[in-house]
């Protein structure tokens, strides 16, 4: 392309302007009406992910080939991260969930029941017997919950 300004000229390479560096043109009656000759089309496509208990932050879960395609380029991948939040009753510890419970001298001296409801809407039981050494900052284990 060359370019006059003022008594110089200049000379360079640019994008052509009529087929954008295709090398070729469609008149408009034959393009295609749904992509107008640009050779790629915006859809919507739902992706279910499926997050397994106790996946930690940072885990990726990929879907290859499902991102932005092109003619003579691989499609991209849409990689989910996961990202943990925290939680207004559990914390978790690697693999554990702690639960913080207020117990009254009472239950913690004479037995009794206090009762969590877990993250998937359980209702857990969970038993202190008479005797049962308590103190401050005691952890009692629950397992397999």
């Amino acid at each position: 392309m060359m370019r006059q300004m003022g008594p110089m000229i200049q000379r360079f390479q640019t994008i052509c302007p009529d087929c954008q560096g295709e090398g070729e043109t469609i008149r408009d009656r034959d393009r295609c009406k749904r992509c107008m000759g640009k050779k790629t089309v915006v859809e919507r496509k739902v992706l279910h992910v499926h997050v397994d208990r106790g996946v930690k932050s940072g885990h990726k879960i990929e879907f290859r080939g499902e991102g932005d395609q092109m003619p003579g380029v691989l499609a991209g991948d849409v990689v989910f991260e996961i990202e943990q939040k925290p939680h207004p009753r559990f914390q978790r510890k690697d693999d554990d969930l702690f639960y913080h419970a207020e117990i009254d001298l009472l239950t913690a001296l004479a037995g009794g029941q206090i009762y969590i409801e877990h993250l998937d809407d359980r209702w857990l039981t969970v038993n202190i017997y008479p005797g049962e050494p308590i103190t401050p900052g005691a952890i009692k284990v629950i397992k397999g919950q």
